[in-house]
């Protein structure tokens, strides 16, 4: 039976998420596939959105933040957004009216609102990535429609709700410049050097074309007949859970889940023992995704002895999801013979003097296991040493890894092995409803004490919703701001930090000067306020906010300084993982963040069977590019384990065999 993504005439936009690791990319490729050859005469546009861009790997071609045909594909088309540039060309577009809506908003008695609207605001980017998807859709006399199928290839779980969360948040924003500019259209004459307001002019239009542009973005995504969201997950604990959270959130939004593919599973290969382990284990959690998913399509992809790139191989993964295989049957031929060898084991080196280490790499590589397994590793070397893991991954997964309840609080291992997963969304969160407490209240008093209250009204609005505008970083730092405090206590000696996958990685290391300049412009207005009538709760939210600034400066001093922190890259041997890794690399160097090791995760070991042999061979060659690439790193070889790594005992396992010890 074809899923709903396929059969339903009427589909507009088919979107791609789940767990970091889990094949997302590959099924929106081969989804993409799919709808081209189903409606020959529709144009299908696949896209990512991403930072981290997989779709050009996918298809084994270059794809950029322009549109490219697909070899092969006549009514096929993909591009990787690149919202920087997107942000360029809108400012340069509409930069009279961006100009017009500054002079006219910029004339509040307190507020610098000139710096709040000058468009280079952090969170406009993301808002370009919808901006560009409303204009694929839109169909006029002189602008053919771009698009009549959209697929979007999403970054994971956390990051894609927030990036669903961007049209409601932009509207607010819109709403910000409305409110700047109501004074302005109230009294013109006032404010803007005698010049007259006309309804509708050119200002009006450019704010109303966003409006536009986001309320048929949000309509687009809950209309139940042209979309539709398909979580990809593979069959393991942790990313049952996080698919679990997914779903709720998305019926939260009111987004459609009729399909939900679960990728790489395993068929019987023989007699070979750690194909019959691995079998055995999934079993049972395909047996748990059957009991929570059971009013859903589920859709079983097979592990395919080889890497799925390029065309050729995302033809079979598509008829997979057309219902036309269930098995793949391993091409002959393809062996480890002749293929370059790895040293097979190779330890990692971590100069003692470091305290702070992060794990970074692709979503799905199993940050959290190696994260998880140094900490083991260092609590069981340095026993009178205290050791923390702490993750700021929207999907928190060391619960799932320790196999034990892990949240905000400090959680014992053991005796000096501790753990914490921070909410950095429910922390932002409070902040924000502080933040627009406090300056209620502030403006109640200050209203209470004036002859009238026009002007603070406007002011009121502006400051208050301003809150919204956070850029992204804010939640990161203040989920980090736990840490600092304990380094400043030194209530531990070393820190192991589990981050986001790799393009929000980039995000949390860049965030210093985006933060930077919205807390200070954030200060600066609230100082102005504070010298006027001084009031304890706006001294205190201006404190704080200050308190915010040093912190992000300490943070990125940590982060940076090779003597106390250093980056592990973790990455698995595909195409796909060693060119992200490759990416990654040019990335941390370019910001200065120490790395100097490289953890292959998931290799499988060596067998005489012939499926394990076919992957292994293929693995090694990517291992020896990567090997190639990077002839400075110290790169580390870790086996696939038979069994899922969860709790104590495997993450033991784990650790010896990455360390020895």
């Amino acid at each position: 039976m074809l899923p709903s993504f396929l059969s339903n005439e009427n589909l507009k936009l088919v979107i791609f998420g789940g767990k970091g690791g889990t094949g997302k990319t590959t099924s929106a490729s081969a989804a993409a596939l799919c709808l081209a050859w189903f409606y020959p005469s529709k144009k299908i546009l696949l896209i990512s959105t991403d930072p981290a861009h997989s779709v050009g790997d996918s298809l084994g071609m270059a794809i950029g933040a322009h549109k490219v045909g697909v070899d092969g594909v006549p009514n096929l088309e993909a591009l990787e957004i690149e919202p920087t540039p997107l942000l360029k060309v809108f400012k340069k577009k509409h930069q009279k009216e961006i100009n017009e809506i500054i002079e006219r908003a910029g004339f509040y008695g307190q507020i610098n609102v000139k710096e709040f609207l000058s468009f280079s605001l952090p969170g406009m980017e993301e808002m370009m990535i919808f901006l560009h998807v409303a204009e694929k859709y839109k169909y006029t006399w002189y602008q053919p429609q771009e698009a009549d199928i959209i697929v979007l290839d999403t970054a994971p779980t956390g990051h894609t709700l927030r990036l669903l969360d961007m049209p409601q948040m932009m509207d607010e924003w819109i709403d910000v410049v409305d409110q700047s500019l109501l004074k302005y259209k109230t009294h013109p004459r006032l404010y803007a050097s005698g010049s007259t307001y006309h309804e509708g002019d050119r200002v009006d239009q450019v704010v109303e074309n966003i409006r536009s542009d986001f309320a048929a973005v949000r309509e687009m995504l809950v209309n139940r007949e042209q979309t539709e969201f398909v979580p990809v997950l593979i069959p393991e604990i942790m990313a049952i859970e996080e698919t679990g959270d997914l779903l709720r959130a998305l019926k939260d939004k009111q987004i459609q889940v009729n399909n939900i593919v679960i990728n790489r599973v395993r068929g019987s290969n023989g007699n070979c023992p750690f194909c019959a382990s691995k079998i055995a284990d999934q079993s049972e959690s395909i047996r748990e995704i059957e009991k929570a998913f059971e009013g859903y399509n589920l859709i079983k992809a097979p592990l395919f002895p080889y890497e799925v790139q390029g065309i050729r191989s995302l033809e079979k993964y598509a008829d997979v999801l057309m219902d036309e295989i269930q098995s793949e049957e391993v091409e002959s031929g393809a062996n480890e013979s002749g293929v370059f060898q790895v040293p097979a084991i190779n330890r990692p080196s971590i100069d003692s003097k470091v305290k702070f280490v992060m794990f970074g790499g692709k979503g799905g590589v199993g940050k959290t296991s190696m994260a998880a397994a140094m900490a083991v590793h260092l609590a069981k070397t340095y026993p009178d040493q205290k050791v923390l893991i702490y993750s700021v991954d929207p999907a928190h997964s060391l619960a799932d890894s320790f196999a034990i309840e892990i949240g905000d609080k400090l959680t014992p291992i053991n005796t000096n092995l501790f753990a914490m997963e921070i909410d950095s969304d429910h922390l932002l969160h409070d902040f924000i409803e502080d933040y627009r407490a406090i300056i209620r209240d502030a403006f109640d008093t200050w209203e209470s004490m004036r002859e009238t209250k026009m002007e603070m009204r406007f002011d009121r609005n502006v400051m208050a919703m301003f809150a919204r505008t956070t850029p992204p970083g804010m939640n990161e730092v203040f989920a980090l701001e736990k840490i600092t405090e304990f380094i400043n206590e030194k209530k531990f000696d070393w820190y192991i930090l589990d981050t986001a996958p790799t393009g929000h990685l980039l995000v949390l290391l860049e965030f210093p000067n985006l933060v930077r300049d919205w807390l200070s412009r954030t200060y600066r207005s609230l100082v102005k306020y504070q010298v006027q009538i001084p009031l304890t709760n706006l001294k205190e939210l201006g404190n704080r906010i200050l308190k915010s600034t040093k912190l992000v400066n300490r943070i990125h001093e940590i982060l940076t300084n090779p003597l106390t922190g250093q980056l592990v890259t973790v990455t698995i041997p595909e195409a796909m993982g060693v060119e992200e890794t490759t990416r990654l690399l040019a990335s941390v160097k370019r910001l200065g963040v120490p790395c100097s090791n490289i953890f292959v995760n998931m290799v499988t070991p060596p067998s005489g069977c012939v499926f394990c042999s076919s992957k292994r061979g293929g693995e090694q060659r990517y291992i020896q590019k990567l090997f190639q690439k990077n002839p400075k790193y110290n790169i580390v070889q870790v086996p696939l384990f038979q069994h899922q790594i969860t709790g104590m005992k495997a993450l033991s396992s784990l650790s010896e065999m990455v360390y020895g010890n």
